[in-house]
């Protein structure tokens, strides 16, 4: 069964990992897909998940208000 103190993330949250080549935490957030059929993404980079998380969460807030990436 799955421990109750781990939260997934939600369907537009984006992903976190760990790039150990670079010692460095990589996040990305999936913008759909262009006209020629490949996917549009944005990644940040951070020292640590935090720093990822709060960019991405600025990314998603400049999304929101409608900035073209």
């Amino acid at each position: 069964m799955e421990d109750a103190s781990v939260r997934r993330r939600g369907h537009v949250e984006g992903a976190i990992d760990f790039a150990v080549g670079k010692n460095r935490c990589i996040g990305a957030v999936s913008l759909g897909f262009g006209p020629d059929r490949r996917r549009l993404r944005r990644k940040a980079s951070g020292v640590t998940k935090q720093e990822v998380r709060d960019k991405l969460r600025s990314l998603h807030a400049e999304l929101n208000v409608g900035l073209q990436c």
